[in-house]
């Protein structure tokens, strides 16, 4: 399904607004929220790009704000069959790009894909530093 038909069902389910746009060029320091939710729409980003692009998102949350966050356990890229890459991450890779954002973890799971792949989702819950360190 492409962005423009998620971003329909999502305006529809939760009636909310969405917003459409690129995580790395939409300005997100004019929002506000008090959390944020991230159910695999991180995965695409290369792991050399991820901490500013989540920094940009951030910028939206509130000090004291709760993100929930899924990304694929794992080393490397992997490729499904329509071409799409997924960048795979360990928790240990993860948690200091955490730091670096000032989120501490609350809490972590590791769940295995309802797709029946066999592949595993670390799923974080994170909160924002009350203020910059």
């Amino acid at each position: 399904m492409a962005v423009s038909g998620l971003a329909d069902l999502a305006r529809k389910h939760s009636r909310c607004s969405v917003i459409e746009g690129d995580f790395e060029q939409y300005d997100f320091s004019a929002l506000s929220f008090d959390a944020v939710v991230f159910s695999g729409a991180l995965v695409h980003v290369p792991c050399g790009r991820f901490p500013k692009v989540l920094g940009n998102i951030l910028l939206a949350l509130k000090p004291g704000g709760l993100c929930s966050l899924s990304l694929k356990e794992g080393t490397g890229i992997k490729s499904d069959s329509a071409g799409r890459l997924f960048y795979l991450w360990k928790d240990t890779g993860l948690r200091p790009v955490f730091d670096c954002l000032h989120l501490d973890v609350l809490a972590l799971s590791r769940q295995a894909s309802i797709m029946g792949t066999g592949e595993m989702w670390l799923g974080y819950i994170l909160q924002k530093a009350l203020r910059d360190e």
